[in-house]
């Protein structure tokens, strides 16, 4: 026992446990200081954050292998006489109880040892279809239910998008109307757009055509005065 507690002062510069791994204890007492001190008071926080983690994965690991004992079949611990009478057959438990009969199948011969493991799930097998068919008129009846809903609401949203669809081209094609992919009227600088050119370039256009109109009609007098002076010369 003292040698398993004590060191040779010759040895111990060979000698270094793992949880001692990265300390200087040579360091003197001159460079220990407020830096030192909040530097090993950040190392006991990350290693304090560290435990909490490992706690808590721990605590899901155990949580999990828990919940996989529990559909095996395979839960641990003390059983009390009264529950074992009507314990409740656990659902993936034909698992765990395939493989009471493998214990003397030989290896080499493979086939052997998968008729006999498929010959023990038969029982298994067989009582989980006969509970699923009881299921099956229930599961027939919410189906049903479910696509008689689907229908409905495919139905009403396939009349929305035509309706939809409809209005929008109604509105770009008569109306002349130019529209963003929301359906609002498209506006760009205060400028409604309506049949393809701006309010501002319109009324471009109106000025020219009236300017057009006084030029021909400037041009229509002109032509009557030149006739009325050949008049008066003849």
């Amino acid at each position: 026992m003292r040698f398993l507690l004590t060191v040779n002062p010759e040895d111990e510069p060979y000698t270094t446990l793992s949880h001692y791994r990265g300390l200087d204890f040579e360091t003197g007492e001159e460079e220990v200081g407020v830096r030192g001190v909040n530097e090993i008071r950040r190392r006991l926080q990350e290693s304090m954050k560290l435990g909490v983690m490992l706690e808590a994965e721990r605590a899901r690991n155990e949580g999990l292998l828990g919940e996989l004992r529990r559909l095996v079949g395979t839960q641990g611990g003390v059983k009390s006489e009264g529950n074992e009478g009507g314990k409740e057959k656990s659902v993936f438990g034909f698992l765990a109880e395939g493989r009471r009969g493998l214990e003397g199948v030989d290896r080499e011969r493979p086939l052997e040892t998968t008729a006999r493991f498929g010959r023990s799930q038969l029982g298994s097998l067989r009582e989980l279809s006969v509970g699923l068919g009881g299921l099956l008129p229930r599961l027939a009846q919410e189906t049903a239910a479910e696509d008689g809903g689907a229908t409905t609401r495919d139905w009403r949203r396939e009349r929305l998008e035509y309706v939809e669809a409809a209005a929008r081209r109604h509105l770009e094609n008569v109306r002349g109307l130019e529209l963003t992919r929301d359906g609002a009227v498209r506006d760009d600088n205060a400028e409604m757009v309506v049949g393809g050119p701006k309010t501002m370039e319109v009324g471009d256009l109106e000025r020219v055509v009236g300017l057009l109109g006084v030029g021909e009609a400037e041009e229509k007098g002109t032509g009557k005065e030149a006739e009325g002076d050949r008049m008066d010369e003849s």
